[in-house]
């Protein structure tokens, strides 16, 4: 049986349709499933939705362990959501898209000393790739920073966090995610103007693909907490493709409703400009 045919089997035609917050092994117990919580509900793109939410033009967003009752408390609650447009588009950043312009050769001004050590691997991490693109001046140049950014020094962790946003456009519906881990790929300061911004990242490597957009948008309100509220928030989407003339990468900038004057809504992201840098493989 389809992991979530029982959950569909009420979903209207068209128009807004939600379905939870519920406990997803308590979904799973009362239906007689059995699946895993983490490859089920943990969605990153297009691709790695089941088909029966796909053809559904349905998401599933990861809300936390802090739902339910007692006795369920630290086991983690989903929700199935579809757009009043019927469409999975208001979910996800689709890399064809966004990254329109043709790609450009970066060359970086840095030390060789700065950049050797990356030579050194066979290949590079997502968290050394985002690394880079800070150490070579690669996103200083696509942000359009100043000068002074040129030190950015990228932090990434992940923790345990608690936010409110809203889902659906025409009449927004509130969701808590609740004590619910958060992976953060990057987060810095830069300076653009003159002006202090928090800049975060959500990164991925590999051929254009989509991402969701609730990975980027976890991230930001996961941090906002801790930010001054006079600093503005970047929130930045980046695709690393290996190509035959270099690593190249598709960094997007994203307008995005941080919370910081009321709930914010997951359909706020759009990207409003991008850059396409190609640098030299490091590591030949």
């Amino acid at each position: 049986m389809p992991t979530f045919s029982q959950a569909l089997v009420n979903q209207p035609k068209s128009g807004f349709w939600l379905y939870g917050p519920e406990v997803f092994r308590t979904y799973c117990r009362r239906n007689g499933l059995h699946a895993d919580t983490a490859s089920t509900i943990s969605v990153d793109h297009i691709r790695t939705l089941s088909k029966e939410l796909r053809e559904a033009e349905t998401m599933i967003l990861r809300l936390g362990t802090g739902h339910g009752n007692d006795g369920v408390r630290g086991q983690t609650a989903f929700a199935l959501v579809r757009h009043e447009e019927c469409s999975l588009a208001p979910f996800f950043l689709i890399d064809e898209q966004i990254f329109t312009d043709p790609p450009e050769t970066f060359i970086p001004n840095r030390s060789m000393r700065v950049l050797f050590p990356f030579g050194l691997l066979p290949k590079l991490s997502e968290t050394s790739l985002l690394t880079l693109a800070h150490a070579s001046g690669l996103m200083t140049e696509a942000l359009d920073c100043d000068d002074s950014s040129i030190h950015m020094i990228p932090a990434t962790g992940a923790g345990t966090y608690s936010f409110s946003f809203t889902v659906g456009s025409d009449q927004p519906h509130h969701l808590e995610h609740i004590a619910g881990q958060v992976e953060i790929d990057s987060v810095c300061i830069g300076v653009r103007n003159g002006r202090n911004y928090v800049i975060v990242t959500e990164a991925k490597r590999g051929p254009f693909d989509s991402i969701a957009k609730h990975k980027l948008a976890y991230a930001v309100w996961a941090v906002r907490t801790n930010i001054p509220d006079d600093i503005p928030i970047l929130a930045v989407y980046l695709r690393v493709t290996d190509t035959n003339q270099g690593l190249e990468f598709n960094i997007a900038e994203c307008a995005i409703d941080d919370g910081r004057s009321g709930v914010p809504s997951l359909h706020s992201i759009k990207p409003i400009r991008h850059r396409r840098l190609r640098i030299r493989n490091p590591c030949g």
